[in-house]
């Protein structure tokens, strides 16, 4: 918030941006209906009679009692996994216009907190296992899902708390994955699962793939020379799930396949279809159902007949803007562009490996790339292990232990004695700041910050 600042300084920032439509909030902070009347408003943010409460989407506050008069605002919402739509309309004009990136990568660093935790547990003295000693409320859905769901909530309680929003509207997906899975799937099959009659995962893997080698394509009826391969290795997931598993000879299941330089490196089977984000749709329609009983659902099939009928290209922000009830309404000039990022970094240590020069190709490989493919140490190193190539060390291992959390991070919109910039980092201990507009460092105290780049954030 800018409301401990020189008015003049938001004064000179509206002037420059030139901003198309500014919010307005009463006094006792309720949404007013927005207006494109700049002069005006540079008038009272002049006068006092208003103050800058948000930037992007630039929001003002009004400190003088006003008449609650508003018009009905439809919010229209184009879901997705990675991708969000987003348009508010009246009979007359679209008010509001973004097209939403969502966060990805969760289940990885989930994933490798996972792993640090176990490794440092490790370390401990020995306890006896626990499991299943943690309690799982109804609906429950894992933490990579449930935080897709708390940001399209986010996303709607955002524009909510700006404009005064009469109806809210949403695309819903509703997707049959068993018979994505198996599109001759019968009615009584919807009871079985994709095993029944198999002993264990190798079986019906070996079954579904007809015992044929999923590289080279040979056939081998008798099921030897045959082993089954988790082919998302090089992503760090070995999982059990059949879906990520294929069957592979032991001449295509070489150690020289699985480098990064090998075919079986980034190689995915394209009849194995991932189905993680129509779950995720299937879910998350059912929880914004259960936030908002009063919304109006509807399907992509019914967006797209509107859009053609309308001749409107096909976009997230105009899904939003069919979804909302636009037709023929004034649209809005520059739809947003908004990313989500990282609040925190809570990783308080990172582990730099030592680097090695391959005697193969002479290029630095890491020590985790050469190393002896072994899990325990008690176990002897495989003699197709890969430390027999490193030939000397370029760069020795380290650790790095964070200590202090500074106030400015990478990505802040700050003001400094030579104007806007964005912050690079730190250094001498948080004293100075780096940029990357110039090259030149200030100290904390003579930088202002506009904009701190976490969260949603909205592209210049």
């Amino acid at each position: 918030m800018w409301t401990n600042r020189p008015q003049g300084l938001a004064y000179n920032i509206l002037r420059k941006e030139a901003a198309s439509v500014v919010y307005v909030l009463n006094k006792d902070g309720k949404p007013l209906m927005p207006t494109n009347r700049c002069g005006h408003v540079r008038k009272l943010l002049k006068s006092g009679k208003a103050i800058v409460v948000k930037r992007k989407p630039f929001t003002i506050k009004l400190t003088y009692d006003t008449p609650d008069c508003v018009q009905p605002i439809s919010l229209g919402v184009d879901t997705g996994y990675t991708h969000v739509g987003v348009s508010a309309v009246t009979d007359t004009q679209e008010v509001y216009a973004a097209q939403v990136e969502l966060l990805t990568g969760q289940k990885k660093r989930l994933d490798d907190r996972r792993k640090y935790r176990r490794t440092r547990r490790n370390r401990l003295r020995h306890r006896p296992p626990r499991f299943n000693n943690r309690r799982r409320n109804p609906g429950w859905l894992p933490p990579s899902l449930q935080h897709k769901v708390d940001s399209h909530i986010r996303i709607v309680e955002g524009i909510k708390a700006i404009l005064p929003i009469t109806e809210v509207h949403f695309e819903i997906g509703n997707f049959d994955t068993h018979k994505m899975k198996k599109p001759s799937i019968r009615p009584w099959q919807y009871t079985e699962g994709e095993m029944k009659g198999f002993d264990s995962v190798k079986e019906y893997v070996k079954n579904r793939d007809n015992y044929t080698c999923q590289l080279c394509g040979k056939q081998h009826k008798d099921g030897k020379g045959l082993v089954v391969h988790h082919f998302l290795y090089w992503k760090g997931r070995h999982s059990n799930n059949p879906n990520e598993m294929v069957i592979l000879c032991d001449t295509c299941n070489s150690v020289a396949n699985h480098e990064k330089s090998g075919p079986l490196w980034g190689w995915e089977p394209k009849q194995l279809r991932q189905l993680q984000q129509a779950t995720f749709m299937n879910a998350l329609a059912v929880r914004l159902m259960t936030v908002y009983p009063d919304a109006d659902f509807m399907y992509g099939e019914l967006t797209a007949q509107h859009r053609e009928e309308y001749n409107i290209p096909k976009s997230h922000t105009n899904d939003a803007f069919i979804i909302a009830g636009g037709k023929s309404q004034l649209r809005f000039d520059f739809p947003f562009n908004v990313e989500q990022r990282r609040r925190n970094n809570r990783s308080l240590e990172k582990f730099y490996d030592a680097k090695y020069i391959d005697s193969r190709d002479g290029s630095k490989q890491p020590g985790k790339v050469l190393s002896s493919i072994r899990v325990k140490r008690k176990t002897p190193p495989k003699d197709s292990g890969f430390r027999q190539f490193r030939q000397s060390k370029v760069s020795k291992g380290k650790r790095y232990i964070r200590k202090k959390r500074h106030f400015y991070q990478p990505g802040d919109l700050v003001i400094t004695p030579l104007g806007k910039a964005i912050v690079k980092g730190t250094i001498c201990s948080g004293n100075s700041i780096q940029f990357y507009n110039f090259s030149r460092t200030f100290a904390p105290s003579k930088v202002e910050p506009i904009k701190f780049g976490k969260g949603f954030c909205f592209q210049t």
